[in-house]
């Protein structure tokens, strides 16, 4: 603390100097985002349209909720087919706990099968198709959509259906067809 004060006393006791202006000065005249939302919702307000718009923005999310984007580029699937896929990665840099003791070295591999399960299977499948929501429903597994409404057949087969948001798990599985069925099988998956 007296290291502090001694600190504020000797840049107070410095004194300030007035180098004056080097280069042309501008001012600034954008407004601030803050300011100019603020202002479209005083419109709003004062134009009597303020509920109007809340509600479009309830209803734009309740539909975002009720039907997510779905995942572009898939096929249907039209024979069986099936590929290892092995979830193993290398460190690219070294992992250090919270006292900088080495926990994991740079250029290990890890494979997460070896220390987790895999767990239930995955079920990729477009929800808008009743014969892969049939197939994913006579499966043991977690059923994730691509495409259609989760919430409401979830409501209507008493199962959860869950949503590939972004298409993440496509992506990292490199997925192009539907159905398709994720499993581990020893120290890989099937997909």
């Amino acid at each position: 603390m007296a290291s502090i004060v001694i600190s504020i006393s000797c840049i107070l006791s410095c004194g300030a100097k007035d180098l004056g202006i080097v280069g042309t000065t501008f001012e600034i005249h954008e407004k601030s985002l803050l300011k100019i939302i603020e202002e479209r919702l005083q419109d709003l307000q004062t134009s009597g349209k303020l509920m109007d718009y809340q509600k479009e923005l309830q209803k734009r999310s309740l539909h975002s909720v009720e039907h997510p984007q779905c995942v572009e580029g898939l096929q249907n699937a039209t024979k069986y087919q099936s590929r290892e896929y092995d979830p193993s990665f290398v460190l690219d840099k070294d992992i250090k706990d919270h006292e900088g003791n080495s926990i994991a070295s740079a250029g290990t591999k890890y494979n997460p099968l070896d220390y987790h399960s895999f767990g239930k299977p995955l079920l990729l499948i477009d929800g808008d198709d009743i014969s892969q929501v049939a197939w994913a429903l006579n499966q043991e597994g977690k059923i994730v959509l691509t495409q259609g409404a989760p919430l409401l057949l979830t409501k209507e087969h008493k199962r959860t259906f869950f949503f590939d948001q972004g298409g993440l798990l496509v992506k990292k599985f490199d997925i192009s067809k539907i159905p398709v069925r994720v499993s581990q099988k020893d120290k890989v998956l099937i997909v």
